[in-house]
């Protein structure tokens, strides 16, 4: 994991978590609920403070994003090579699937591959 603190990083997470508020119909009051993190340090982030790995994970949580997601919008955790949101997204249903259901999802990709290989 890679500890990167900038400006920038913070400044990009403020936008991403303003986003994240909008889409999900939450106030900074509601992110602070069910978050713990105080309202002050909502407003912060808001504001484009850095975040810290805590405040990442209690974030995470309440949203029911995967914590490598926050990591990496934070600018905490250097974004794979080619990794998009579609990634991110696709990566974050899959985990959430059981293993009965993962075996059956690895399948079907399997076969969609291969059809896909075909001329």
């Amino acid at each position: 994991m890679t500890h990167r603190r900038n400006q920038k990083a913070g400044v990009d997470f403020a936008e991403w978590l303003a986003n994240e508020l909008c889409k999900r119909g939450w106030t900074q009051g509601t992110l602070e609920q069910r978050s713990n993190v105080s309202k002050s340090e909502v407003s912060r982030l808001i504001n484009g403070k850095q975040p810290s790995v805590y405040a990442c994970r209690t974030i995470a949580l309440a949203m029911g994003v995967p914590l490598d997601v926050v990591l990496i919008q934070a600018g905490i955790l250097d974004r794979p090579p080619d990794y998009d949101e579609q990634d991110q997204k696709l990566l974050a249903k899959f985990k959430r699937l059981n293993r009965v259901n993962r075996v059956e999802m690895e399948k079907f990709m399997d076969l969609k591959l291969e059809m896909q290989r075909r001329p």
